[in-house]
């Protein structure tokens, strides 16, 4: 990360980051997968794969069509990532860690409206 200003925790509030173009964006392409596959019938599943029961996530993930990433936030073996839903005007939370067979991987998935 470069530059971050605001916070993510707001939904319609400010928020942005610069991002290095050198990181390394697996996470990111894992974040995009899971974002595709909670469009899809299998959403509900997924959630419950991922231990969450906020059953929001599949009606607002269904009406938007992409999200905007916002907000990522690094340790050392997990990710953050925030993505911006404007059309619902909602946060989606995505956390990733790494793990060594099989590289990252989603590990919780919440919103913010």
């Amino acid at each position: 990360m470069l530059i971050q200003h605001g916070t993510p925790e707001v939904p319609g509030g400010r928020a942005f980051a610069i991002m290095n173009p050198f990181r390394n964006q697996r996470p990111e392409e894992v974040a995009d997968e899971l974002m595709s596959d909670l469009r899809t019938g299998r959403c509900e599943q997924i959630l419950r794969d991922l231990h969450t029961d906020d059953a929001r996530i599949c009606a607002v993930m269904h009406d938007n069509e992409g999200g905007h990433l916002i907000w990522r936030e690094e340790g050392t073996a997990t990710r953050v990532l925030v993505y911006d839903l404007p059309r619902s005007k909602s946060r989606l939370w995505i956390t990733s860690s790494r793990d060594p067979e099989v590289g990252f991987r989603v590990t919780g998935v919440s919103m913010v409206r």
